[in-house]
């Protein structure tokens, strides 16, 4: 976690999440209102955010980066959807790439790539062409969501 996302936790009122990324930093959850939630619910915890943070300083936690399969991009159409305008500050984090591949010994040094399996949102003969595609460079791929 940044030193940015402890300093922000520290000044709102509410904390939005998925369970296990709430467990994860517990600690720092000492006397803010806590909405928890499950995977698949990525929607409504955005549509939630925005709903509170018309009046409340209100900050959502997304595993690693917010903006690498996080839920910045969500939180973004649904506040663009809904037409509503309030600041937004998207504090980045570590990416589970990046923190595995340092304890690993740094094999993401050069080029790689980065692959989600989720078929959520991306149909599975589209991950397939990607994962062909990219198997036939010859770079390390980081895989998302097994």
């Amino acid at each position: 976690m940044t030193s940015r996302a402890v300093e922000v936790l520290s000044h709102v009122e509410y904390v939005i999440g998925n369970d296990s990324y709430l467990d994860a930093i517990e600690p720092l959850l000492e006397g803010k209102q806590v909405i928890r939630s499950s995977m698949g619910k990525e929607v409504d915890r955005a549509k939630k955010a925005i709903q509170l943070a018309q009046v409340h300083p209100v900050a959502i936690v997304s595993g690693g980066d917010a903006g690498v399969y996080g839920m910045a991009g969500i939180v973004l159409e649904v506040l663009e959807h809904e037409g509503a305008i309030i600041p937004v500050e998207i504090v980045p984090g570590v990416t589970a790439a990046n923190a595995a591949a340092s304890v690993v010994g740094s094999p993401l040094s050069g080029d790689f790539a980065v692959i989600s399996l989720s078929d959520i949102l991306t149909p599975l003969e589209v991950i397939e062409k990607r994962l062909d595609a990219v198997f036939s460079v010859g770079i390390p791929v980081v895989i998302y969501n097994p």
